[in-house]
């Protein structure tokens, strides 16, 4: 990166926004996953919710099960492990963060080779947050035994390619500006060899953010925009601290903003509020893949794994569009029109309002539609 763009960027470094709070170790109590099954699945109004949720990152791991172990375990989630569900395949997901556990099962063979580091010479996670990021959008199936319970695991779209784009340097939990617009860059030149739709970044997952407007990443970030890549951002963690508690980039008009709800369909207390927040997704004690292993998983909470989340579900999307909609790839594989069919899978949908925007993901719904009726509803969006 030119000298000139450095000083520019100066000392404005971009802030992780999570945050993961770790509610102990993994327990039978606290890692339920069923809730999340509700909420891919359950179309049922949001809950009030008034837990206080001050985020701070840590991590705490658990192994997960042996073969024996998860032979005898569990069927997986119904409505998150279903062979009719798009699972992502075809389609890649870029992680700006820092950076992915590469030994870890839940990536096996789908992390691309295209990944970088931009702030050092390895993409390996020694934060864990990325891995953690990685692992909700994209991960693979996995039993984890938590003392003699067995619960299942999987990302959204567990058959995506990730590349990973490290920008958060080793020894600090920062993400470097001009690492970002380095790895926005990489991405759009990847791009532009891709001979194919199958080919290309789809969408890019961030969770990150600055307090102030910065002009070289928001052009950036628009450059990405414009070239047909979706860009999802974590809205950040101060909840009603601050008059606009939203940052950037997640505050910038064409990305998708992404806040958190927690499994019960109450909107987090740390998820902030504002006109510039899209949806909601689960933030609150979900589990995640993380570093310290091949099979280590720790509870996260924070705005930040609410939007990789999404980021999953812009990926199936895809996936769909392509099987059941192949015309229409074009026209909607943009952030305006990935905007509009995602609003016709939230509790809200046409309605948006400073807490929720147009509320809660709930994909299920939208992905058991028949052909016919997503014919319809995508004629309606276009």
């Amino acid at each position: 990166m030119a000298d000139t763009l450095k000083n520019t960027l100066g000392k404005a470094e971009n802030l992780l926004s999570s945050d993961a709070k770790v509610s102990d170790l993994i327990s039978a109590e606290n890692a339920d996953f069923q809730p999340m099954k509700l909420w891919y699945g359950s179309h049922a109004q949001p809950k009030e919710h008034s837990q206080d949720n001050d985020e701070q990152l840590s991590q705490e791991f658990v192994d997960a099960a042996t073969d024996d172990q998860q032979a005898s375990g569990p069927p997986p989630i119904s409505a998150l492990i279903n062979d009719l569900l798009p699972n992502g395949a075809g389609t890649t997901i870029a992680i700006l963060d820092s950076g992915i556990n590469t030994t870890h099962t839940a990536f096996a063979q789908r992390i691309s080779p295209e990944s970088k580091s931009f702030v050092s010479d390895s993409i390996e996670d020694v934060l864990g947050h990325g891995t953690q990021c990685a692992g909700l959008a994209c991960g693979s199936e996995d039993i984890i035994a938590i003392g003699n319970h067995q619960l299942p695991f999987q990302g959204i779209a567990p058959e995506a390619k990730v590349m990973v784009c490290k920008v958060v340097p080793d020894g600090t939990d920062q993400a470097s500006g001009d690492a970002v617009i380095q790895a926005l860059e990489h991405i759009l030149e990847y791009n532009r060899t891709c001979s194919t739709h199958y080919d290309r970044v789809s969408v890019v997952s961030i969770s990150f953010g600055m307090p102030t407007f910065d002009y070289f990443l928001s052009k950036k970030i628009q450059e990405v925009i414009y070239n047909d890549i979706i860009v999802v951002c974590a809205a950040l963690n101060d909840g009603r601290k601050y008059k606009q508690s939203i940052t950037y980039p997640a505050r910038l008009g064409h990305v998708l903003c992404i806040g958190s709800c927690n499994s019960n369909g109450g909107h987090s207390s740390f998820s902030p509020r504002g006109r510039e927040l899209d949806f909601l997704a689960p933030g609150e004690d979900i589990c995640a893949p993380t570093i310290g292993g091949p099979s280590m998983y720790a509870s996260v909470t924070g705005t930040s794994f609410a939007a990789p989340l999404v980021a999953g579900i812009v990926c199936q999307i895809v996936q769909d569009l392509r099987d059941q909609q192949p015309l229409l790839i074009d026209q909607l594989h943009n952030v305006w029109g990935m905007r509009e069919i995602l609003k016709h899978m939230s509790t809200i949908q046409g309605v948006h309002h400073q807490d929720e925007g147009f509320g809660i993901l709930r994909p299920l719904e939208y992905f058991e539609k028949t052909r016919n009726e997503k014919n319809s509803v995508l004629s309606k969006i276009l």
